[in-house]
């Protein structure tokens, strides 16, 4: 005897059921491809974009181009000089510097289109084609010492005066584009470790390893120690000028820049002198420190504990400061009160750092020499290393599998679960019928049952 179900037959409602799960299956599929994909696309854990490789691409110095805002030149450990446009997903090199030199410092020349000078382990360097080839200069530079620090003051008719620090003879001056320079180190400690050089307003500040802060307001001609307030025997590893806290600052910078082949010779017009800023910071090995009187007394500001090995402000927002430290970088909108991590878990020693315009109005884009190159935020649909996007791959195939799997077993319980009689039975057939000659076929144990039961599912 036939039994049946309040609902109906239990072929159908098993076969209901059947359909159901696989139904919930087909809807489910599709999801996840996008999430698969959206995860080979998404920034890698820590938020930052790997521009290079470790094993070839070490930065140690960076410079915005003066006259294409999204252009960013980049200094390597194996002398190569790369260009980065905020567009892209990865950085392109020039010829680099002879004898792969270490490029410590990287400065660009406002008034002369792709002009650049490199400061080396080996002498000072030029290039007026943006990077793609550069040429040796710097006679009167000690030939034994590495070029830590450069600086270049407005120009005012003429050449514009050119600073060198070094990390034994102290300070350098150039009046001829680099061509010839001369000691410039009076009242400097004797052998002064200048590691950086900042000019602001009408004063060359020099951050000294070992020595503070030091300030020339006669074209460094003379010096004058301007630690006040900085801790005794500390190194000092950059100075930078920003304006007032401002946190309602809205400007921006149009996204629109010129044709990187310019003519290589085309002069614009001398910048200005800047107006001095309203505060100074200055990077320590006891954290980060800030002045309101042109660098004469310094107060703490914060990440105390922390080397602050670069600085850089930002060029949106009015105000804005980053600060680079043996593992992360930080910034702050209230004049070093409060700093945040920009992008958790770098993880990296944080060399040089630069601040550079996005495509979108108020859009910042932060890079940090960190042993590799980083950018934050990633570049859409860029993001992710490699080994990132490997495991989202991983990921995916192994959704599919699982989804796979899930389907066929789904089958096959639903299958043992529904009598083989309603398998076999086309629902549109004949009625079933109750002949004890025909029990076995109805069953499921005449020929071929299995195969056409399993054809009419």
């Amino acid at each position: 005897m036939r039994v049946k179900t309040a609902t109906g037959s239990t072929g159908g409602t098993r076969r209901a059921q059947h359909l159901s799960a696989r139904a919930v299956c087909a809807l489910c599929a599709p999801l996840i491809l996008p999430l698969a994909l959206a995860g080979c696309n998404a920034p890698t854990p820590t938020g930052w974009e790997s521009l290079g490789d470790a094993n070839v691409m070490i930065g140690l110095s960076m410079a915005r181009d003066p006259k294409i805002p999204q252009l960013l030149y980049v200094g390597m450990s194996n002398g190569q000089i790369y260009r980065i446009r905020i567009e892209s997903h990865g950085a392109s090199p020039g010829t680099g510097v002879p004898n792969g030199a270490s490029v410590p410092a990287l400065i660009s020349d406002p008034s002369h289109e792709g002009t650049l000078w490199a400061g080396t382990d080996h002498g000072v360097y030029v290039t007026r084609d943006y990077g793609t080839t550069w040429r040796a200069i710097g006679r009167g530079l000690p030939g034994d010492d590495v070029v830590d620090a450069l600086a270049l003051a407005p120009a005012t008719g003429g050449t514009a005066p050119l600073y060198a620090g070094t990390e034994q003879h102290g300070a350098y001056l150039s009046l001829d584009g680099g061509s010839t320079w001369t000691a410039a180190n009076a009242g400097l400690p004797s052998q002064a470790d200048v590691y950086g050089l900042t000019i602001d307003g009408g004063t060359i500040f020099a951050s000294l390893v070992g020595g503070g802060v030091y300030a020339s307001t006669d074209g460094a001609a003379t010096w004058a120690a301007r630690g006040t307030g900085l801790p005794a025997g500390s190194d000092t590893f950059a100075v930078i000028g920003s304006a007032a806290p401002a946190p309602a600052a809205t400007a921006t910078t149009s996204s629109t820049t010129p044709d990187t082949q310019a003519s290589p010779t085309a002069t614009v017009a001398p910048a200005p002198a800047r107006a001095a800023s309203a505060l100074l910071y200055a990077g320590t090995s006891k954290g980060a420190f800030t002045s309101r009187d042109a660098g004469q007394t310094w107060t703490p500001a914060g990440l105390a504990g922390s080397r602050v090995l670069a600085l850089a402000a930002d060029p949106v927002h009015p105000g804005v400061l980053y600060a680079g430290t043996d593992s992360d970088v930080f910034t702050t909108v209230d004049g070093g009160q409060h700093w945040q991590s920009v992008a958790p878990g770098l993880g990296h020693q944080v060399a040089a750092l630069a601040v550079l315009p996005g495509q979108k109005a108020g859009q910042s884009i932060v890079f940090a020499a960190a042993g590799r190159i980083y950018r934050y935020p990633p570049q859409v649909g860029g993001g992710g290393s490699p080994l990132g996007a490997g495991l989202s791959i991983a990921v995916f195939l192994i959704l599919v599998v699982i989804t796979y799997l899930y389907m066929r077993r789904s089958r096959r319980i639903l299958d043992s679960m529904t009598p083989s009689s309603q398998r076999r039975r086309d629902p549109g057939g004949p009625p079933e019928t109750t002949d004890p000659a025909n029990a076995a076929s109805q069953n499921g144990h005449g020929p071929g049952a299995a195969r056409r039961g399993r054809a009419d599912i």
